[in-house]
């Protein structure tokens, strides 16, 4: 083998080799964080389990309010929401979905935020055309009352 060819070689044969090292080291360290990010491999048991379950299920959606239907009492048990932004509400709707509180300027986005996980937005229909036709008439109504 020529003497030129030799240096270059193992220079590229050590840093090919020490790369390699360098990203199974990597990858080895981030297997124990994913493997121990259960609760149940940190702690150990049902209890430590449960516990981890309970703090990440979701509101069920019978604790859901609907910003659609809910009278004004049920609005006002939300945290951060006043008799001012009810009435808001209430004067609003309907609403297509929950963030529409914000993109109308019902209520600030500080106070969406800290209740948005409890909101819900029903629709009367499955289709978007006929929620469409209902809420435009609706508006028709509302708007024809003095």
């Amino acid at each position: 083998m020529n003497i030129k060819y030799v240096f270059p070689t193992l220079v590229v044969l050590t840093l090919c080799l020490s790369t390699g090292g360098a990203m199974a080291y990597e990858h080895a360290a981030e297997r124990p964080a994913v493997a121990a990010s259960h609760p149940k491999d940190l702690m150990g048991g049902k209890k430590a389990l449960a516990a981890h379950n309970a703090k990440t299920q979701k509101v069920p959606k019978s604790k859901l309010v609907d910003i659609n239907s809910a009278k004004k009492p049920a609005l006002k048990k939300l945290p951060g929401i006043s008799d001012v932004e009810a009435d808001k509400i209430i004067a609003g709707r309907p609403y297509a979905s929950k963030t529409w509180l914000v993109t109308n300027k019902v209520i600030e986005p500080a106070t969406y935020a800290s209740i948005k996980d409890l909101l819900i937005a029903k629709q009367p229909f499955k289709t978007a055309a006929e929620n469409v036709a209902f809420y435009d008439k609706l508006k028709k109504e509302k708007a024809a009352k003095p």
